[in-house]
């Protein structure tokens, strides 16, 4: 969504959130079908990351006949009252993700990741964030004529996980859904990074997980794990 990382102070969670909201980010570009909100069998929760993840993946993976029956379980049985448990499956999932990319990267930008992925606080997403941020690796890919690189991707997967994370600690009903938006385009940023250190729950058992949420074990907390049973359906697809 953006193309390189600005310099950018610690700031409240509030705040992080105010400063994309009041961008218009979430505004700005919505798949066909979505422009006026959810259809009758869809939760509040996949529409918002739906509606990110549509215009995020490749063109490629939404061609393959899984993919789109995935979408159309999402887009059609998913009105079922559960909303709360696929945010927990979602904060789940970024954190095993993050945690899983961390073994691939640098030690200076590793040893914060994994940090936030085992704390999963917002302070320590945020000094991951800053630690990439200033890392010698983005500074090369600034300085280069590569729009893109894989370590200025996890930058804003980091940014994503940021925004989502400081509305998770919210109670269920005072956080702002669309920053599932930014949960969607942080777990498609993490693809660069993905080609070179697998992680182990894939996107197509996330699309499995949003569909079926009472599917999934739960945590020592009492929340949705990411975990899973193996779809044979599904997984490997993306």
């Amino acid at each position: 969504m953006n193309a390189a990382p600005d310099e950018n102070p610690s700031h409240s969670n509030d705040a992080h959130v105010r400063q994309h909201l009041n961008s218009g980010e979430f505004d700005f570009e919505m798949p066909p079908g979505f422009a006026d909100g959810p259809a009758a069998g869809m939760s509040n929760v996949v529409y918002w990351w739906l509606s990110m993840a549509l215009l995020v993946t490749p063109q490629q993976v939404q061609d393959q006949r899984l993919w789109q029956m995935s979408v159309r379980i999402l887009a059609d049985e998913t009105a079922d009252g559960f909303d709360e448990d696929r945010w927990d499956i979602l904060e789940d999932w970024l954190a095993r993700a993050f945690k899983d990319i961390s073994a691939g990267l640098p030690s200076t930008m590793a040893n914060p990741v994994r940090a936030a992925a085992r704390l999963r606080t917002l302070d320590a997403i945020e000094a991951a964030r800053h630690a990439v941020m200033h890392s010698a690796e983005v500074a090369a890919e600034s300085a280069s004529d590569e729009e893109r690189g894989p370590f200025t991707s996890l930058y804003w997967a980091l940014d994503g996980w940021a925004l989502f994370t400081s509305q998770y600690a919210r109670p269920a009903g005072d956080r702002h859904p669309e920053v599932l938006r930014s949960a969607a385009n942080a777990a498609a940023e993490l693809t660069p990074l993905r080609r070179t250190t697998p992680i182990s729950h894939n996107i197509d058992g996330l699309l499995t997980s949003l569909a079926f949420p009472r599917s999934n074990p739960k945590r020592a907390d009492g929340r949705r794990s990411a975990c899973r049973d193996p779809s044979p359906l599904t997984d490997g697809m993306y």
